[in-house]
């Protein structure tokens, strides 16, 4: 399996500072801007040269605090952080790598609907459960 990078994406409790901070400050273009995307605010896409993030607001009820207080920096001890929710990888035949994960022994994947592969604004994919817990997505080759 070939592996190419495709995104990451950062949940935030605070969507336009977020985003603010890539676009102003680090000189990434707004791509796709999607409002009331799967039970969250927004859904943006932002690109700079090859890199891609995928910024979402949480689902509607599950807002988590702050991480780190907002005057300080500082850590807010025992809040959950929204931070990086997955990495994302583009593969040739998602079929052909979900075959050789399953022959290789790997058991831990996110399912929806019942099935490993499966399709989100028509773009098939498949989440990996890595073993310290980050969900690695695997997706074929498409726009966004």
């Amino acid at each position: 399996m070939t592996l190419r990078f495709h995104h990451a994406c950062i949940e935030t409790n605070d969507y336009a500072a977020t985003v603010e901070f890539y676009v102003r400050f680090l000189g990434f273009d707004i791509e796709h801007e999607t409002p009331g995307f799967h039970g969250r605010a927004y859904n943006t896409w932002l690109r700079c040269g090859d890199a891609r993030l995928e910024i979402q607001t949480p689902k509607a009820g599950n807002e988590t605090a702050p991480a780190t207080a907002p005057s300080s920096g500082d850590p807010v001890p025992g809040a959950a952080p929204p931070g990086l929710r997955h990495l994302c990888f583009v593969v040739d035949d998602l079929d052909a790598a979900l075959r050789d994960m399953e022959r290789a022994g790997w058991t831990r994947f996110a399912e929806k609907g019942g099935k490993r592969i499966y399709e989100v604004e028509g773009n098939r994919l498949l989440k990996v459960i890595a073993p310290e817990g980050t969900v690695i997505e695997l997706r074929e080759p498409a726009e966004i």
